[in-house]
C-alpha cells in the first residue's frame, strides 16, 4: 500500500508512461508493411500445417461463421473444413463483416442450434 502511495505521490506508472512509449515508436523508422507482419507472424502457415500433420484435425464440432453479405463468408467452412472434422456452416443474411452486430437475432439463432445439436 505504500509503495503504491509513493508511486501516485511522485505520479509515475507502474510500467513506464503512455506518453515514453508512444514518442519512442515514433522515433522509430518506418517499416514496410509486409515487413513487420512477416516479423510479428513468422512462419504461421509453416506452423499450422505442421501442427495439423502432427495432431491431426479438430475432432470437437466448429461452428463457421460467416456474413452473406461478406465476401468471405463463403470461404469460412472451406477454411474450417481442412483443419477440422466435423464443421457446421451458418451464413448470417444481411450481415457482412461485423456480423453480431449487423444481425444479433440471425447470429444468436444460429449460434444456439449449434449447441443445442447433440
Amino acid at each position: 500500500m505504500q509503495e503504491m502511495r509513493r508511486r501516485n505521490d511522485r505520479r509515475e506508472a507502474p510500467f513506464g508512461s503512455r506518453k515514453q512509449a508512444t514518442t519512442s515508436n515514433l522515433r522509430r523508422p518506418l517499416e514496410p508493411r509486409a515487413a513487420s507482419r512477416e516479423n510479428a507472424i513468422g512462419k504461421l502457415p509453416e506452423d499450422n500445417r505442421a501442427a495439423l500433420a502432427r495432431n491431426g484435425k479438430l475432432t470437437l464440432p466448429v461452428l463457421a461463421v460467416g456474413g452473406e453479405a461478406s465476401t468471405t463468408g463463403s470461404l469460412m467452412s472451406e477454411m474450417m473444413r481442412e483443419v477440422a472434422e466435423t464443421v457446421t456452416e451458418l451464413r448470417v443474411p444481411r450481415a457482412a463483416h461485423w456480423i453480431a452486430e449487423e444481425n444479433p437475432d440471425a447470429f444468436l439463432d444460429g449460434l444456439k442450434a449449434f449447441l443445442e445439436t447433440p
